[in-house]
């Protein structure tokens, strides 16, 4: 063992490595002129003039450089044009501005986006339920920095955003800015939702996609609300609720024994069972509560089985 552990450090650097040689054939297909990316991504170049084989051209260094890989993961999946270029179905970026803007017109701070995420909402779209969703209302837990809530909106719903984490909570504020037009269809709560009490949670110092309340609380905290789901209809009035979407790591498990859940008359629930009650027993409450039809599914390419990890979309 403690051999084992002496090799660690060697281990995880030939993999960091490893990774990158693997990364190189991607890096030539995104970049005209690569073998700057490549220096620049191994931290080699501090500064550089990225050309992105779609046209979009950015000045990047090292305060940058998250930004620009968040730009080469998206470019995997999707064409990046600068604001001037004029493309239907591509994504423009503002990089003056540090804004993202999708072919539906929304907008996002750059900062704010986890490559990850936002394929899962605006390129795979796993969140669609529908065309019309004028004025349903939808209660949006976990709603990290206003992509879905956005997303709804955008639709026509009225959207009750709720997300403990500060960080990610300040970008949705922002996002939510950023699309004026959408802004009176948004209610924001910088709360989170299981049970009535007041949690502590990790403060951070970036946008965590990750993030559950449930995590070991260390390093800076904030002590913030946490409320239950018969709660929020109270509080706000809510007596036709249309949707329920859930991402919060591990609230799901108190959510889904609120009675209130059934008056909602769709839900879509990530849920996580590690060393958790895995999915038929949330299907099963799930039917106690009225729902009739369920679809479950994977809304990403991450390594994992269903009875683990994935979505529940049930309606009654």
């Amino acid at each position: 063992m403690i051999k084992f552990r002496t090799f660690l450090p060697l281990y995880f650097s030939l993999k960091r490595r490893i990774n990158f040689i693997l990364e190189i054939d991607n890096i030539a297909r995104t970049f005209e002129n690569f073998s700057d990316a490549i220096l620049y991504f191994a931290g080699i170049k501090d500064k550089v003039k990225l050309k992105f084989r779609s046209g979009l051209i950015i000045d990047s260094n090292k305060e940058t450089k998250w930004l620009a890989y968040v730009l080469y993961e998206l470019y995997k999946s999707v064409p990046l044009k600068d604001t001037k270029d004029n493309c239907e179905y591509c994504w423009h970026v503002d990089w003056q501005n540090k804004i993202l803007i999708l072919p539906n017109g929304l907008r996002f701070y750059l900062y704010s986006v986890d490559p990850l995420i936002f394929s899962e909402t605006f390129i795979h779209d796993i969140h669609f339920i529908g065309f019309d969703l004028k004025d349903k209302v939808i209660v949006d837990v976990g709603a990290f920095v206003g992509d879905t809530a956005l997303y709804y909106a955008n639709f026509g719903a009225i959207v009750y955003a709720y997300e403990p984490h500060p960080i990610n909570f300040y970008y949705l504020k922002k996002n939510i800015e950023l699309n004026p037009h959408l802004k009176d269809r948004i209610k924001q709560f910088n709360e989170a939702v299981g049970k009535d009490e007041e949690i502590e949670v990790n403060v951070g110092e970036n946008i965590s996609g990750s993030f559950s309340i449930y995590s070991q609380v260390k390093g800076k905290t904030l002590r913030i609300k946490s409320i239950s789901l018969g709660k929020i209809l109270e509080e706000n009035n809510l007596n036709n609720p249309y949707l329920l979407k859930a991402d919060c790591k591990g609230c799901e498990y108190y959510i889904i024994e609120d009675d209130a859940i059934s008056k909602f008359e769709k839900v879509k629930i990530e849920y996580t069972g590690f060393n958790r009650p895995k999915v038929d027993y949330i299907i099963n409450r799930l039917k106690n509560k009225g729902f009739k039809k369920f679809r479950v599914f994977k809304h990403n390419w991450g390594i994992y089985h269903l009875s683990d990890h994935g979505t529940i979309y049930a309606e009654k």
